[in-house]
């Protein structure tokens, strides 16, 4: 999948030293003051057995499976990594003991049910899992400055705590066990909490798509979302990044792959510093040359990527309008936001999030928000979307609320990118 040293190449994610060597970047000059976060250790002992009964391929397969599953509750600033042959740990950026422990349930929740299908080979779920804090927040001062105490030792820490899971005993099929973490007894530095995680997007993200299906009509893939897994890829502009070629490779009828992405739509996120006057005219031209449909290509951004810079990604945002590229807008938060921007660039989409989703279920005022942001965009003639659809509730909602596409695990299972599914 991938000839990086760093990466995995069964999964395309870090591999367990580059992963630890992410890990360690939290206590680097830059970071001493920042709250790291907590790391979430999953094991999966059911790969064992599938391993046992069809071979290291049926397990690696089995854990692609997973992954597709897992990556659907990942935040974008969170890094994912594979420490073992059958564990993963999650870097949970900027995360308090308390959220991470709900985290951590709301993976339990997506994986408890689901039944390991490998081939021939079938296993109920088997889970365990732990968090490893690397800070704790400590007493305030007079002033009332909130103070951070850094644990030290992370890689030691994580392997300790891995080891820990390994050694639990087997409790059978459908059981999961829940560890609760240990207090570190090493030295602790005070540190003061002043910014939050800027951390640098670097290179080596893996991709994954996701299928989209029409909810307001017969369920069937109209489009897919690319998603970042692992680490947060580096800001590259379009015509330098290695992904477009990967993309209009997959989206050309000229592919020699066994199964294009022939009339479907690709919805690829990118940064507005991504674009310029040049690149729309790239993409334009590599559309023409490999034979590829404009508007099988869509570019999400997100509303405050937008807004930072109008100056320069507006141009660039109405060249693709005119070259017939799709624009899709996430982070909305209101009609008048997306009145507003649509007064300057043509969005052919509005993706609502999850989380605003789950609100207007909890909440009225959330609700008549909702409603108006979409009765908004329905009026304008422009297509509602909505992302991690990971309930039948969800699903469900979002077809009551007149929503058009979804993407998410109940829309189906994500798969490696650019390694196409095949007919």
């Amino acid at each position: 999948m991938s000839d990086d040293p760093t990466v995995d190449p069964a999964t395309g994610l870090l591999h367990r030293a580059a992963f630890l060597d992410e890990v360690r970047k939290g206590q680097a000059a830059g970071m001493a003051n920042v709250r790291r976060g907590c790391l979430l250790i999953l094991r999966f002992p059911v790969l064992a057995r599938i391993g046992e009964a069809g071979g290291s391929d049926a397990a690696t397969l089995a854990l692609r499976n997973l992954l597709g599953i897992v990556e659907t509750r990942l935040r974008s600033r969170d890094t994912i990594g594979r420490i073992g042959d059958h564990s993963l740990c999650i870097l949970l950026r900027q995360c308090k003991e308390p959220d991470a422990l709900l985290i951590a349930e709301q993976y339990v929740g997506l994986l408890r049910d689901v039944v390991m299908e490998a081939g021939e080979h079938r296993a109920p779920m088997d889970l365990h899992y732990r968090i490893v804090p690397l800070d704790w927040r400590g007493r305030r001062s007079r002033q009332g400055v909130s103070r951070v105490i850094k644990a030290p030792e992370d890689a030691a820490r994580v392997l300790s705590a891995s080891a820990a899971l390994a050694s639990v005993e087997d409790k059978g099929p459908d059981k999961v066990v829940r560890l609760t973490p240990k207090a570190d007894a090493a030295p602790r530095v005070v540190q003061q909490a002043e910014s939050t995680d800027q951390s640098a997007m670097i290179e080596g993200a893996t991709y994954r798509l996701k299928p989209g299906l029409l909810l307001k009509h017969r369920p069937v893939i109209c489009c897919y979302r690319l998603r970042p897994v692992g680490i947060a890829p580096v800001v590259l502009a379009i015509s330098e990044n290695p992904l477009f070629e990967a993309v209009l490779e997959a989206l050309s009828l000229k592919s020699t792959r066994t199964r294009p992405l022939i009339e479907s739509q690709l919805v690829v996120p990118v940064e507005a510093e991504q674009l310029s006057k040049e690149s729309a005219l790239w993409l334009k031209d590599q559309c023409r040359l490999r034979q590829v449909a404009p508007a099988d290509i869509c570019l999400s951004l997100r509303f405050e990527s937008i807004t930072s810079d109008l100056r320069k990604s507006l141009p660039a945002l109405r060249r693709l309008n005119r070259h017939g590229i799709r624009l899709m807008l996430e982070g909305v938060g209101s009609a008048a936001q997306f009145s507003a921007i649509q007064n300057l660039a043509a969005f052919d989409y509005l993706l609502v999030s999850a989380r605003i989703l789950q609100s207007s279920l909890d909440s009225i005022r959330a609700r008549q928000e909702l409603d108006s942001l979409i009765a908004q965009a329905h009026g304008q003639n422009r297509e509602v979307c909505t992302n991690g659809l990971d309930t039948p509730a969800l699903l469900a909602h979002a077809r009551s609320l007149n929503v058009d596409i979804g993407f998410g695990r109940e829309c189906g299972k994500s798969e490696p990118f650019p390694d196409l599914p095949v007919a």
